[in-house]
């Protein structure tokens, strides 16, 4: 199965924001002061659509397969 490795894009964020929220779990939720899941990742999504954070787009390729 080919693999293909491109920069992310701001419309990747909801996807992306699941997988960083899997990643860091309750540490995110804490991060952003919040007790709701949903809220966290959320937040995570708006960061992640938006260039010059920590959590933008600009810092992350994905990989792409079928």
């Amino acid at each position: 199965m080919p693999v293909t490795i491109q920069p992310a894009t701001p419309d990747m964020a909801e996807d992306a924001a699941r997988l960083i929220y899997e990643a860091l779990g309750p540490v995110s939720d804490y991060l952003f002061a919040t007790d709701d899941p949903g809220h966290t990742q959320e937040l995570i999504a708006q960061l992640f659509g938006q260039p010059g954070n920590r959590f933008s787009y600009e810092w992350v390729d994905v990989a792409i397969t079928d």
